[in-house]
């Protein structure tokens, strides 16, 4: 796979900055480091012993965290009609 010049890469700081501040997700870097380990979190690439992520797997990761819409507490979700 070759190395994509025109891609921003984030750190895990950043990570958790976006998804806190701008996104309104509360996200740790600890939390962000846990699932580096464990798995389940953004996809990521590593430099080295650096791991980065692209805003794309970032924002597709936070979007697979959202539960679908609801109209209310008692709706499951999707289009119940």
């Amino acid at each position: 796979m070759p190395f994509d010049t025109n891609k921003t890469y984030w750190t895990v700081h950043e990570v958790a900055d976006y998804a806190s501040q701008v996104m309104g997700l509360h996200t740790t870097v600890s939390s962000l480091r846990t699932l580096i380990t464990r798995g389940g979190g953004p996809k990521y690439h590593k430099f080295g012993r650096m791991v980065r992520y692209t805003r794309e797997a970032v924002d597709e990761w936070l979007a697979s965290r959202l539960s679908p819409e609801k109209s209310n507490s008692l709706d499951k979700g999707g289009n119940n009609v």
